[in-house]
């Protein structure tokens, strides 16, 4: 049974305070972060111990909220799990705006839009938190659906965040995971990592068969953040002296599956009788291709 519902700020009303106590430029655990932003408002020891249907506290879900917000805008960074700072640009917006920051200044950031879902809901946490007041009226499937994609949001970024603060070998061993969990490499999963100098530009095989007579030779490009590619859905041909791997880059689609080339280039006297070509997408920041034989 959830305790009686105070005063206490929307999930917005955290953004200001949130960064308020981050302003040390220290790196902050979310646990004593969440403990300091109580502090830092003053809520009642009551206020503190209020209980969502869920089992959770009621502060620290929009306490949540609102660093799920803050850091798909890079208002806030992760230098590890769990760890919170506040970065130049949430100073400076800090500082633009010293009556506090509402959501529709979140929202306004080019930072954020790259993350946010089209559809988002302005009272977040009302699906788990009922008693709060909203604004205006959105429907319950539109208000879950917000929130889903905030989440969805907030787990891309950090995921490419990952990805690109890695060694190459990690998104390598990263697209042929995805790949096998997509079905490929057959009800074994055989796939090997094989980048390295020397390996023609195939970073991975994927066997389709026990006795290795089908494979899926694939490829992976990692990009900057602020150097997306031209055309984030294509295929990078692998170089490779082998005639087998040689492909010309070919379209492709984030949902289509591999399609069977046409016009596959001569195989060698070992290659198997037919050749096929496919290309998959690893990521809107990395690519990958992939040859099938």
């Amino acid at each position: 049974m959830t305790a009686p519902v105070s005063e206490m700020p929307v999930w917005s009303g955290f953004l200001t305070p949130v960064l308020e106590v981050l302003m040390d430029a220290q790196v902050w655990r979310k646990r004593d972060l969440h403990t300091a932003v109580e502090d830092h408002l003053g809520l009642t020891a009551e206020q503190r111990a209020e209980m969502l249907p869920s089992g959770q506290r009621r502060a620290d879900n929009r306490i949540g909220w609102a660093l799920s917000g803050l850091y798909p805008a890079k208002l806030v960074d992760k230098p590890a799990r769990a760890t919170f700072v506040i970065t130049d640009a949430g100073r400076s917006l800090l500082a633009e705006h010293p009556n506090g920051i509402t959501e529709k200044i979140l929202t306004t950031l080019p930072e954020y839009q790259d993350y946010a879902p089209a559809r988002t809901a302005s009272t977040i946490d009302v699906p788990q938190d009922s008693h709060v007041t909203v604004e205006e009226e959105i429907e319950p499937l539109e208000q879950i659906e917000g929130g889903v994609g905030r989440l969805h949001a907030e787990v891309a970024a950090d995921l490419l965040d990952r990805l690109r603060n890695q060694a190459p070998e990690f998104l390598e061993q990263s697209v042929l995971d995805v790949l096998v969990a997509m079905g490929y490499g057959g009800t074994e999963g055989r796939a090997a990592r094989i980048g390295g100098s020397g390996d023609g530009g195939v970073d991975g095989v994927i066997d389709q068969d026990p006795l290795g007579l089908e494979r899926i030779y694939v490829q992976a490009k990692r990009y900057a953040a602020e150097n997306p590619p031209s055309t984030p859905c294509r295929a990078v041909p692998p170089q490779s002296a082998d005639p087998r791997f040689r492909r010309s880059s070919v379209p492709c689609t984030a949902s289509a599956p591999p399609a069977a080339s046409s016009s596959p280039p001569a195989p060698s006297p070992s290659a198997p009788a037919s050749t096929r070509r496919a290309s998959a997408l690893a990521s809107s920041s990395s690519t990958g291709s992939v040859s099938r034989t």
